[in-house]
């Protein structure tokens, strides 16, 4: 019953770096995290399993961190 209404983990995961990431904030391993999102991010493309939201999240991470060929890839997607 807890679960119900609650976002999976990578969203939510996703969603904590993307609002570090929006206030400059850095945190331990951030570089690991972000790649950690982005590699789920492209399994999840490479199994057609495609979640806007989710995409939309790593896009404004990588755009956050200035990496931004790497984001127009989400972006697009999501587009």
């Amino acid at each position: 019953m807890d679960t119900f209404g609650r976002a999976p983990k990578n969203v939510t995961d996703a969603y904590i770096i993307w609002a570090l990431t929006s206030n400059g904030e850095q945190i331990e391993d951030m570089d690991k995290q972000i790649a950690f999102l982005v590699k789920q991010a492209d399994q999840y493309i490479d199994d057609n399993n495609i979640d806007t939201y989710y995409l939309g999240l790593i896009a404004n991470i990588l755009y956050n961190v200035n990496q931004t060929a790497d984001a127009r890839k989400y972006a697009d997607l999501v587009a």
